[in-house]
């Protein structure tokens, strides 16, 4: 009895999250949800229940993934209140970000899991808050000794979005499509000497039409950092250029904005999740943090 009671209160917990995020997203003075956003919701709910029971029928992950210490093994872990990375004490940065709590935690863990089979890869650090919480966990992991984190951007500000995250900062914005390179190199400073960093764009957007192409030549890819991919054309580039050198039930990737298919009202260009459901079994969801926008796949081969 108490076991169903239990998973009574987890589920209704749930509902009640979803319902917080999605109130809290309506435009201000906005009290009732469209009969389209409660459709929604409601689809939202159902689909991460399934995930969830999935999640708890095959919590391991097989091949076994280890630890660099051996001390922890990686678990399958879908919006659990209490995962493993929730005790996880984060990397400090005073570098400007877009990165909730439980995102700084989980970049904080997840570097444990590195074997050095293959390079670390991050596209679209920003400003580098995620860059230097995941370099400072690798930089912990002797399996990293010696190697760099390959980092790319087009690193062109935009204005009309970038802008408001600097309103509190002690930081000079650069101009609008103006390059940004210097001030990531600034705030990355410290951990130069451990990064590998390229002005290169996935596709054409704004600003970086004249900027070379995204390439790789450099072998495999254990980890790699999506923090630029919401819409489906730039996902299926960076996937075509890069994924012949992912190493089957070994490379783990991290799309910082998956979640955003959430939104609610739903915004038509977020295809995270339609990009990541077009592979099929190619991309398996290994985590999917509570409280944050991002999902963990394993790619399968």
């Amino acid at each position: 009895m108490k076991t169903v009671l239990k998973r009574i209160r987890y589920e209704l917990g749930t509902v009640f999250r979803l319902i917080r995020r999605a109130l809290l997203r309506q435009m201000p003075g906005r009290l009732l949800l469209h009969w389209s956003d409660r459709a929604l919701l409601v689809r939202i709910f159902l689909q991460e229940c399934v995930r969830q029971r999935q999640a708890r029928q095959s919590p391991s992950i097989e091949p076994t993934i280890s630890s660099w210490d051996n001390k922890a093994v990686l678990t399958r872990s879908i919006l659990e209140r209490h995962p493993l990375w929730g005790t996880q004490e984060p990397f400090q940065s005073n570098i400007p970000g877009m990165l909730t709590q439980s995102e700084k935690q989980y970049y904080s863990y997840l570097p444990k899991f590195y074997q050095g089979q293959g390079d670390v890869v991050e596209l679209g650090p920003w400003l580098g808050l995620s860059t230097s919480i995941l370099i400072q966990g690798l930089l912990k992991n002797p399996l990293f000794k010696d190697r760099k984190m390959f980092v790319f951007d087009d690193f062109v500000w935009r204005a009309s979005w970038m802008g408001k995250w600097l309103q509190d900062e002690d930081l000079d914005e650069p101009p609008n499509y103006g390059s940004f390179l210097p001030l990531f190199q600034e705030q990355m400073k410290e951990y130069a000497e451990h990064l590998s960093v390229e002005r290169q764009k996935i596709a054409d957007y704004q600003g970086n039409e004249e900027l070379p192409t995204l390439s790789w030549s450099r072998g495999r890819i254990e980890l790699l950092i999506v923090d630029c991919g919401r819409q489906l054309h730039v996902n299926e580039a960076w996937y075509r250029i890069l994924s012949p050198h992912f190493i089957p039930d070994r490379t783990m990737i991290v799309m910082q904005d998956w979640q955003n298919f959430k939104r609610v009202p739903e915004v038509f260009w977020e295809n995270t999740k339609i990009f990541t459901d077009s592979k099929g079994d190619a991309l398996d969801m290994i985590h999917e943090v509570d409280n944050a926008g991002l999902a963990t796949f394993l790619y399968r081969g």
